[in-house]
């Protein structure tokens, strides 16, 4: 029976680290608690995008062709159906654009879950990423991995303070050493008017700060982790962002924004005074 590859977020990867350093009552809800988050369109579209590339580019025998990955996948996930002729769409002008060139391309993993541990004294702490894909390009000899992302607007700068791109050079580097060419960016823009999306692809320009910050970045946030675990304090009680960065973005608000509004253990009818400070 053909494999269905699974697209999504690794162990401990930055996708959780991100969370935990936007907001740590948003970490204990969704990773602690468990409790069920919204999934925007945009999530949802994504997730399929990458599902049918991990096929795509899935050179091992016994993996499902990507239109017929998509379909396993939609019967998972029926409300997610109308996204399907839209994905289809984008497949077929993703394979128009690229078929020459990923002949000079040597698939060399799909969504493949690297790990490092990273010390803190005697404390060590996982850190994992997921790899949407690895090549090794026929033009230059250098090894890539390789990060595929949607997007409705141009521009890859953002991408080169991301902690997950950070994390992906470092890997790359500690792996393939002077063979790593870097992280490249598959860049999959949205469709205007026209219809027709837009492709392009760039070697991220990762600086050495950030390079140098990654590990007291992580270990930051995983130190006030462990210490609220430790203390036992609810998470309904763990301090939060208060950010219209954070908690409410232009995809929408957090998902525990309505929980986050009321006074933990408490109702809705404290005074200022009883809350602990006062008004003047």
């Amino acid at each position: 029976m053909s494999k269905l590859i699974d697209p999504g977020q690794s162990t401990w990867g930055s996708s959780r680290h991100d969370v935990l350093g936007r907001c740590l009552r948003m970490y204990g809800y969704s990773y602690v608690l468990e409790e069920p988050r919204t999934t925007t369109e945009a999530q949802m579209f994504g997730t399929l995008i990458h599902l049918v590339l991990a096929h795509h580019y899935m050179e091992e025998d016994g993996y499902l062709d990507p239109l017929d990955a998509l379909a396993v996948k939609l019967e998972d996930e029926p409300d997610w159906e109308y996204l399907a002729p839209r994905v289809k769409e984008f497949y077929q002008q993703y394979c128009d654009e690229y078929a020459y060139a990923d002949k000079g391309w040597t698939s060399l993993a799909v969504e493949k879950e690297l790990k490092m541990q990273l010390w803190d004294g005697e404390d060590s702490y996982l850190y994992t990423q997921r790899l949407d894909l690895i090549v090794r390009s026929a033009s230059t000899g250098k090894v890539y991995i390789v990060d595929h992302k949607t997007a409705s607007r141009p521009g890859i700068r953002p991408f080169e303070v991301s902690l997950q791109m950070v994390g992906c050079q470092i890997f790359g580097e500690q792996i393939y050493g002077r063979e790593f060419g870097g992280v490249l960016i598959n860049l999959l823009r949205k469709p205007g008017k026209d219809g027709v999306w837009k492709f392009s692809r760039h070697v991220l320009d990762i600086g050495e700060g950030f390079k140098a910050a990654f590990k007291p970045s992580v270990l930051r946030r995983r130190r006030e982790l462990a210490k609220l675990e430790a203390n036992g304090i609810p998470v309904s009680s763990w301090p939060m962002a208060i950010s219209n960065q954070i908690c409410w973005t232009r995809y929408g608000p957090c998902s525990y924004i309505a929980k986050c509004r009321q006074v933990a253990d408490t109702t809705p009818t404290q005074t200022s005074t009883e809350l602990g400070f006062k008004i003047p």
